[in-house]
């Protein structure tokens, strides 16, 4: 639900999240934080989506922490509001008053960072 394709499919053209009639994930978070209406529903659309499948995570294992790396870390509580509003329609009472959702302090290249140290840490 919350590809960066998927995302970058619905920005309209004529938007200031689009440049040339294309976009990319980071002009659209950047139009976004400016203010742009296409940009910020589509950052809380997948908010949502992502509050969603998150509240299924937290009713099943009760996590303390929640965090949210990649790309879209970026856009802050542009994404983050959403997603956790969702999560109070989705989790139960218990799970949600324990979990903090927050954004990742490795920014975008969080997964690069755990594929060196799972290389670095494999057997020879």
């Amino acid at each position: 639900f919350v590809g960066t394709s998927y995302l970058l499919a619905m920005v309209p053209r004529d938007s200031g999240s689009a440049r040339n009639g294309s976009a990319a994930l980071p002009q659209l978070v950047a139009a976004a934080h400016g203010g742009d209406p296409a940009g910020r529903r589509i950052l809380s659309e997948a908010g949502t989506a992502l509050g969603q499948g998150t509240a299924v995570v937290a009713n099943l294992l009760n996590p303390d922490r929640i965090v949210v790396g990649g790309p879209l870390a970026v856009a802050g509580d542009l994404l983050l509001d959403p997603m956790v509003r969702a999560m109070a329609l989705g989790t139960l009472g218990s799970a949600l008053e324990r979990v903090e959702v927050v954004p990742s302090e490795l920014g975008e290249h969080a997964a690069l960072y755990g594929a060196l140290l799972a290389a670095a840490e494999a057997p020879a």
